[in-house]
């Protein structure tokens, strides 16, 4: 009978020994189980969010950024849509119309660009920060009385500039020879207050980036009116004035 209860009492011992050692390893698994367990796959994004109503990559921002052309965008210039300066009036131009309807009127004759930018006119030097693109004029034979040659401006294809020639007296050209298409940088797509019956302009372009193209008028005045446009020429507005690109 004692050796019975002895070998019950053994036979205890080892089982509880047993599920000791089973529930430590169970609690405690081996180093080698968790160094070899595959991470899992993170699904955070490796990069910075861009915020909301940011444009994607490429795109210009309003007033600003990168632009296809290399130049370095600047503030978006202030107009009036559907203005149009006195001088215009009467015709297809206005400012805020796309610059693909800027067409010319006029199909004998042709304003070519002779130049670059240049600071004088008629070997007088600019006293007032206006440059001047140099243009010719062909048509038919005999000389022409046209517009002083002035520039529409145009940003992000959109017409931002039109210029006041009101008051403006005709220029006479046989043709062929060079004329001299002001540049300047006060807007005219801006109306401002009228002072003595006379509108004034006190908004100057921003930096930026933008298109000019030389026009004139030929016989000023006529029905229809011949507006000749020239190739538009890729200009900035900077600290220092405008520079051609």
């Amino acid at each position: 009978m004692r050796t019975t209860r002895m070998s019950r009492l053994a036979a205890a011992v080892v089982v509880s020994a047993a599920l000791v050692a089973t529930t430590a390893c169970q609690a405690d698994p081996p180093p080698e189980a968790e160094t070899s367990a595959p991470a899992t796959p993170s699904t955070e994004p490796t990069g910075q969010a861009s915020p909301s109503g940011e444009p994607a990559p490429g795109e210009s921002e309003p007033g600003g950024g990168p632009t296809d052309d290399g130049g370095s965008g600047g503030a978006g210039a202030p107009y009036e849509d559907g203005y149009q300066p006195p001088w215009f009036e009467g015709t297809d131009w206005s400012c805020g119309m796309p610059a693909a309807d800027l067409v010319p009127v006029g199909d004998d004759w042709t304003l070519e660009v002779a130049g670059e930018l240049t600071d004088t006119s008629g070997g007088e030097p600019s006293h007032n920060g206006d440059r001047f693109l140099p243009v010719t004029l062909t048509g038919p034979a005999g000389a022409v009385h046209v517009s002083p040659p002035a520039t529409v401006w145009t940003q992000g294809d959109v017409v931002v500039e039109l210029p006041a020639l009101a008051d403006a007296a005709p220029v006479e050209t046989a043709g062929g020879e060079r004329l001299d298409a002001v540049a300047g940088l006060l807007s005219h797509c801006v109306p401002g207050p009228e002072t003595g019956g006379m509108t004034t302009y006190e908004t100057e372009l921003p930096e930026g980036d933008y298109e000019v193209r030389a026009f004139v008028e030929v016989d000023p005045g006529g029905d229809p009116r011949q507006l000749v446009l020239s190739d538009p020429v890729a200009v900035s507005v900077t600290a220092d004035g405008i520079v051609e690109r």
